[in-house]
């Protein structure tokens, strides 16, 4: 299996290698990464001569498949598809191990580790009386932690005592989650999920989102990140903009591009959780949403940056080297779509399913 996914990836790279991209230039790269209080790219928007960027990409695919570290946690995954329904009841709400989790096919445990509920899976798909059941599973539990909070607003989650907001462990892909599956759900239920949609909107400060409810943004500790902020909470406006086609959404994914594109460049590594790929991969939404090459020419760039010294001085050393979220195996997902950017999806967040 392993084989064949690494053999898979580098033919795919062969395949593009004469495919025509924007030119880069490693000179024009110029951004605020080492100064203190600032994650800003600063990244100017043309650049000129240099090694074409479809070559660069496949130098950095290269370097990664010589050390192993592609797609390996999703590979070891395959086998556990079969307990989603027995999962998804007992999971708490969050993308670190949640119900939407299991609604957008993550990886979850075997199911020697949980309950048994009774119910044997009889396929690898969710029937849609199973994802219904799964959606009020959600829908019930922030209906009445809301309530119980008083909240101006009909649905709210806490994760371990913590109402987040973005995308990892938040009210964001919960939503999100919920419109990917809005047919399911009742017609009063749907304007629930719509209300609290236009209240997260509310809460943006500065075209972005503070990790928690009610907290206020301090420039000095802003989290740009897929994990906690604009980079992620982009996904839930650009499935409300698919699902309703109101342009208030898309003008909020296009805030939440610019602010990554100014303060996206990250010192936590190159992963897609909270790194610079992570970023990277809103502006790959973008085109698709928009069909703007602006948006290819930005994700390239910040391709470019992972080749810097500057990125490989100041990075943080990663701890979980095949992780698909904060390792290398994410990093090489972002670099694969860049080639194929009418196809590019953020892993396992679908939002154009």
């Amino acid at each position: 299996m392993r084989v064949k996914v690494l053999s898979s990836c580098s033919l795919l790279c062969l395949q593009h290698l004469g495919q025509a991209f924007l030119p880069c230039d490693s000179k024009g790269l110029r951004n605020n990464f080492g100064k203190k209080g600032k994650r800003g790219s600063g990244v100017k928007e043309r650049g000129d001569g240099g090694l074409c960027f479809s070559c660069q990409v496949i130098v950095m695919v290269k370097v990664l498949l010589d050390f192993g570290f592609l797609l390996l946690c999703c590979a070891s995954q395959v086998s556990l598809f079969a307990t989603l329904w027995t999962v998804a009841h007992q999971a708490p709400l969050s993308m670190g191990f949640s119900k939407q989790e299991y609604l957008n096919e993550l990886p979850f445990p075997p199911p020697g580790d949980l309950p048994h509920l009774g119910i044997e899976p009889t396929s690898l798909v969710l029937t849609p009386a199973q994802i219904k059941s799964i959606c009020q599973a959600i829908l019930d539990s922030g209906k009445q932690y809301a309530m119980k909070k008083r909240k101006p607003f009909p649905l709210m989650y806490s994760y371990y005592g913590t109402e987040y907001l973005g995308a990892a462990h938040g009210l964001s892909s919960i939503l999100q989650m919920l419109l990917s599956y809005h047919e399911h759900l009742k017609p009063s239920d749907q304007e629930l999920v719509w209300q609290s949609v236009d209240f997260l909107m509310e809460q943006e400060q500065n075209c972005n989102w503070p990790p928690e409810l009610g907290e206020a943004i301090e420039r000095e500790n802003e989290l740009v990140h897929w994990c906690h902020g604009a980079p992620g909470i982009a996904y839930l406006f650009a499935k409300a903009y698919l699902v309703s086609k109101k342009p208030q959404y898309l003008d909020t994914c296009i805030r939440c591009g610019e602010l990554t594109w100014q303060k996206g460049l990250l010192k936590k590594g190159p992963g897609i959780c909270h790194g610079v790929a992570g970023s990277a991969y809103v502006f790959l939404l973008l085109y698709r949403l928009t069909g703007n090459s602006k948006y290819i020419y930005r994700a390239q760039r910040f391709a470019e940056f992972l080749f810097t010294e500057e990125f490989k001085a100041g990075s943080r050393v990663l701890e979980s080297i095949y992780s698909l979220y904060e390792g290398f195996s994410g990093t090489v997902c972002f670099l694969i779509d860049l080639l194929q950017p009418n196809q590019a999806e953020f892993p396992l967040f679908s939002v154009f399913v």
